[in-house]
């Protein structure tokens, strides 16, 4: 008989068990991947692509009182949107963002993509608060440090976000705010798709965000 060495029984009695992967898991690490990268100073995104007359990845969500619907003139998609979520720049005009969230049905390697609402994802995503899961202060740090960077998202007196050239003057504080909420919102629902088992080919939206006109 091999005498055992009480060494080795330590370690095989000390052993984790095995850790079975659910999709509340995946969820955790997604959140815990997206809090790790705040807590480094020298974190740095890069600019999105703005598309139209909106954000590319301007993908907002949270409970609160939509905006009055007289306010905006809303698309038939976004009548009965998967997040909605109302904001006040810091000038204090209101805007509101909203989203539907699709599956990818079609990715030409040329071309624009094709998605289509899936009932499952949106019940999820309706569910889903963006807003507790976003780093909008830290957002808004980094907005600063892309200073310099040649691009800037502004709000036009019209009420729409787009990616300009840079100003002198640079951006103001509601243009601040703007890009700081596209950055934070987009990266936490990002982390939530990945969380439910998507990646970034397998889901797109439709989106739409408003804000008030000033008026002349």
């Amino acid at each position: 008989m091999t005498d055992r060495d009480p060494l080795d029984d330590l370690l095989t009695h000390s052993a984790p068990g095995s850790v079975r992967r659910t999709p509340r898991l995946d969820r955790d690490l997604a959140l815990l991947s997206r809090e790790a990268r705040g807590a480094e100073a020298s974190r740095h995104r890069p600019a999105r692509i703005l598309v139209g007359a909106g954000l590319s990845l301007l993908l907002l969500g949270g409970a609160g009182t939509a905006v009055a619907a007289t306010t905006f003139n809303w698309s038939p998609w976004a009548q009965d949107p998967d997040i909605a979520y109302p904001f006040t720049l810091p000038s204090g005009r209101d805007c509101e963002a909203r989203v539907k969230m699709l599956l990818v049905t079609d990715a030409p390697e040329t071309g624009p993509i094709s998605g289509a609402p899936d009932a499952a994802l949106s019940a999820h995503f309706r569910s889903f608060d963006a807003i507790a899961a976003a780093d909008i202060e830290g957002s808004i740090a980094e907005v600063h440090r892309r200073a310099g960077s040649g691009m800037m998202v502004a709000v036009s007196p019209e009420g729409q976000l787009s990616d300009v050239r840079e100003t002198a003057e640079g951006p103001t504080a509601d243009d601040v705010y703007a890009a700081a909420a596209h950055d934070a919102l987009g990266d936490a629902l990002r982390a939530e798709a990945l969380a439910y088992g998507l990646d970034s080919g397998q889901w797109s939206s439709d989106y739409d965000i408003q804000c008030e006109a000033i008026s002349e």
